[in-house]
């Protein structure tokens, strides 16, 4: 299977405008009536509207990213396909990292996902396709912008490198490019993709299509990690019930913590004390928080948790329910 890039498709379009009349997506019969369209499974771009690198995300702890890309420019689908792309961070760039627990993903979509889900994707060291599955975790997505998805189980990255990707489905024709690219040029472990049942790089599908996908792995580098599994998850709603029981797991090493909440999200964003529902300090390790009384229905609250080890510390992002 032959793919091509946007401009090929600039050339085919105005070429049947002027009545050619046989290509390879359409065949036509001696009256110029359409015949029959395959289904369309190519590969290709198509130009976004210019697009800054991620908006800065606030580090709570050191944290550094892996990546090989630059600002989105551009992005690739295939029509009602289902495809996985990914970089693949080995030794010339994890060696360093070896031990570090990867914490979050953040990768651009352009086009909304089938469902505005994806399933982020994270796998062990290999050459030319990755090894086993370490953690898959379904995420909802933002169309048109970049996406970060805190990982429910950090993963340690292993000695040899680590995948690091996400799958989506396409939509349909007109609506298919998903997957947010740099404009190149690209790096040779940038562009990995599992298409029609096997890895390989863009470039070996099309040459023209020399980017980098937008994918970037986030390594702690310190601070204990923050807290794993929160319950209920972000965004849930508990209705009918007016005080809910709160959980997560804590990292390992942590010496206290303390636990935010309330209905004022620049509060608690900011730790400010009129938040603080919890105080561990110095040796107090919390696991859950239950508010004594009745909560208001039908409003949002916000909660966070900080795990302090020594020095360092680390949090969730900014969580929210709905009751």
């Amino acid at each position: 299977m032959k793919l091509y890039s946007k401009y090929f498709y600039t050339f085919i379009a105005l070429a049947l405008f002027f009545s050619f009349t046989y290509s390879t997506y359409a065949q036509y019969d001696v009256n110029g009536e359409l015949k029959e369209k395959p289904r369309e499974v190519e590969l290709f771009s198509s130009r976004k509207a210019p697009n800054p690198t991620p908006s800065n995300f606030p580090p709570i702890e050191a944290e550094e990213e892996l990546n090989y890309d630059g600002a989105n420019s551009d992005a690739i689908g295939a029509a009602d396909a289902t495809f996985i792309v990914a970089a693949n961070f080995n030794d010339a760039i994890a060696s360093g990292y070896v031990g570090q627990p990867i914490t979050k993903v953040r990768f651009y979509i352009a086009y909304p996902t089938v469902g505005n889900t994806v399933n982020v994707k994270i796998y062990g060291a290999g050459t030319t396709a990755p090894g086993a599955e370490l953690h898959s975790q379904q995420a909802t997505i933002t169309a048109n912008s970049w996406n970060e998805v805190v990982l429910s189980t950090p993963v340690n990255i292993p000695a040899g490198g680590v995948w690091v990707g996400y799958e989506g489905i396409a939509g349909l024709s007109g609506t298919q490019y998903f997957a947010g690219c740099d404009a190149g040029p690209n790096h040779a472990e940038g562009q990995w993709i599992y298409f029609n049942a096997v890895w390989q790089k863009l470039t070996v599908l099309n040459a023209t299509l020399t980017y980098s996908w937008n994918i970037r792995a986030v390594v702690l580098t310190s601070g204990p990690g923050g807290p794993a599994n929160p319950n209920p998850a972000n965004g849930a709603r508990v209705f009918p019930v007016r005080h809910p029981y709160i959980t997560w797991e804590n990292p390992s090493g942590i010496t206290f913590n303390k636990v935010y909440f309330g209905t004022d999200s620049a509060a608690v964003y900011s730790f400010s004390p009129s938040a603080l529902v919890f105080n561990g300090n110095p040796n107090n390790i919390a696991t859950s928080y239950n508010n004594a009384a009745d909560l208001l229905p039908n409003t949002k609250y916000f909660w966070r948790v900080v795990e302090f080890a020594d020095a360092d510390s680390s949090v969730v992002p900014l969580t929210h329910l709905y009751i």
